[in-house]
């Protein structure tokens, strides 16, 4: 299977040329290109963001208000010692990572992503494995990872370090598209074949 980066699409460009009689006309031409299957852009991740991090904070008031119904409270969270506040933050963190993985992990986008209509990929354009998907969660707990979306590449640290992709739904079928076209054929670098 090939690498996304790999996949060739036909492509179509018109040139202009003069024909026997010296009169310019354009000439369609086909040819063979780099795909271009491009990550989501800034405005995506942060409108998918946003709701994913709007649904993660009614999750914990939810979990929070059930454990005060049953009186569960290992700990007096009334006292703000660092004790509470640390053990507090980390169950805030594994609830955070916890509802990417299993999201991710179990249709490769989150409520956000669903709005957005974006997917999880890999370089193969294929669900990503479990251990990416787990690195990926855990590497959105490093402090400000979110800002590494910031920029012209708009791939976050949890997408260049695991090797992933969030794309549209729409360039996820024409990679599908792509790969089963290519799946038999070689292409030679025109370099190496001199």
């Amino acid at each position: 299977m090939k690498k996304i980066s790999e996949l060739v699409e036909q492509r179509f460009r018109v040139k202009n040329v003069y024909d026997n009689t010296g009169k310019l006309v354009e000439l369609k031409e086909e040819y063979l290109a780099k795909g271009t299957i491009n990550a989501i852009g800034q405005n995506q991740r942060l409108i998918h963001f946003g709701i994913d991090m709007v649904i993660i904070k009614i999750l914990l008031e939810l979990i929070f208000y059930i454990f005060e119904l049953v009186g569960f409270f290992p700990i007096q969270v009334e006292e703000e010692t660092f004790v509470v506040t640390f053990l507090l933050y980390l169950f805030q963190s594994l609830i955070y990572a916890s509802y990417y993985f299993l999201f991710e992990q179990l249709w490769q986008k989150t409520p956000g992503k669903y709005f957005t209509k974006t997917i999880v990929v890999d370089e193969y354009g294929c669900k990503p494995k479990i251990k990416q998907m787990a690195l990926r969660s855990i590497i959105r707990l490093i402090p400000f990872e979110a800002f590494s979306c910031l920029g012209d590449i708009s791939k976050g640290w949890h997408d260049r370090w695991t090797k992933t992709s969030v794309i549209t739904n729409m360039n996820f079928e024409k990679i599908k598209i792509l790969q089963e076209e290519q799946k038999d054929m070689v292409f030679y670098n025109k370099k190496s074949d001199t």
